[in-house]
């Protein structure tokens, strides 16, 4: 079982994932630590990975509220998402973070165990 990573206070479940651009396998994936956020209706890549993968805008979510409270409007775009063997073609905002966020868009595909009282986690029976 992958462990919640201890540097989050509190520590966080937290896995490797692989962002692509499904609609240009030339272009380089990149992978980046990903926060396993049940409270997160979309899943979230940093906003330099538009550039680096060469992606397009696919339209706008409005009024995305963070941690914070605030409002906000973000673009999205279509990615692949790969972690543990699985791939998820699917809508991500970009948002001024440095990690991946993986959001119930994803989670609500996955069986996801969080054990918390011994800080581990898994991921089961993905589509």
């Amino acid at each position: 079982m992958p462990r919640y990573d201890p540097t989050y206070s509190p520590p966080a479940p937290i896995l490797k994932v692989t962002v692509s651009n499904p609609h240009k396998p030339e272009v380089e994936g990149i992978e980046e630590e990903a926060l396993i956020d049940s409270g997160a209706f979309m899943t979230a890549i940093p906003k330099d990975f538009v550039k680096k993968l060469k992606i397009l805008p696919a339209g706008e979510v409005e009024g995305v509220k963070g941690h914070k409270g605030k409002g906000q409007n973000h673009l999205i775009y279509f990615v692949d998402v790969s972690f543990n063997g699985y791939s998820f073609y699917t809508e991500v905002m970009a948002v001024k973070r440095k990690n991946v966020l993986i959001g119930r868009d994803i989670l609500n595909q996955l069986k996801l165990i969080l054990d918390g009282k011994n800080l581990n986690f898994d991921i089961l029976d993905p589509p």
